[in-house]
């Protein structure tokens, strides 16, 4: 799969991104990814980093399989060794992490997503191989380093590169009118499903309420 190949692909399975919840959750990781897939979810990331290698890797492959009964993407946040035991359909880093460049030797035909935070930032992901960028514009209580940079940051980093866009923090999904309009492929969200009573449930709302205002994107995933 060449790079223009996984950016489509991240597009077209996109809108609703979901990120497994670290603690908290009946059932842990495998359990609220199995609930947003059932909502309508084709993009899911296992998030994990306190929990011992050989639970993480089961963790993850239970995972894995989950999304492929469901025709979806596995993402593996952060953790380079554990993508590739599992053989996830790709990655995702931040700014600490691995650098895209030698990232995209390893991940090779699979899908690089990186966070920024800034139009440079952007730009120098789309330059050494991303297939999509994570763009943290409201506080996050899942991860305290995050930097939110606004609706207004994210106008500024979706006029400086072409890939693909998907919005993190607390309260995306009460703002998805204007991160559309802004022009983000999708929104990345946690708690917004996993702290629902009925996750699935709220899995489909979201997807539904991104569908529905975003004839072009419905068409895109259908393609």
């Amino acid at each position: 799969m060449q790079i223009r190949n996984t950016r489509s692909s991240i597009a077209r399975h996109g809108g609703v991104y979901f990120i497994t919840p670290r603690s908290g959750i009946a059932g842990g990781h495998v359990n609220a990814a199995r609930h947003a897939l059932e909502g309508g979810v084709r993009i899911v990331q296992y998030s994990e980093k306190g929990a011992a290698a050989g639970d993480m890797e089961r963790e993850a492959l239970a995972i894995k399989e989950l999304c492929r009964g469901y025709g979806a993407m596995f993402i593996v946040n952060d953790d380079v060794r554990l993508a590739c035991r599992v053989e996830s359909d790709g990655i995702h880093l931040g700014q600490g992490d691995m650098h895209i460049s030698i990232a995209a030797r390893i991940f090779r035909g699979k899908v690089i997503g990186v966070t920024v935070e800034s139009p440079r930032q952007a730009i120098e992901a789309e330059v050494h191989g991303a297939s999509y960028i994570g763009v943290t514009i409201f506080s996050s209580t899942t991860n305290r380093y995050a930097m939110p940079v606004g609706l207004e940051g994210l106008t500024a980093i979706r006029a400086s590169s072409s890939l693909p866009i998907y919005a993190i923090g607390g309260g995306c999904h009460r703002h998805m009118d204007e991160i559309r309009a802004i022009g983000a492929n999708g929104i990345a969200v946690i708690s917004a499903i996993s702290a629902s009573v009925h996750a699935p449930a709220a899995a489909a709302k979201l997807v539904s309420g991104w569908d529905k205002a975003h004839p072009a994107f419905r068409a895109l995933r259908k393609g």
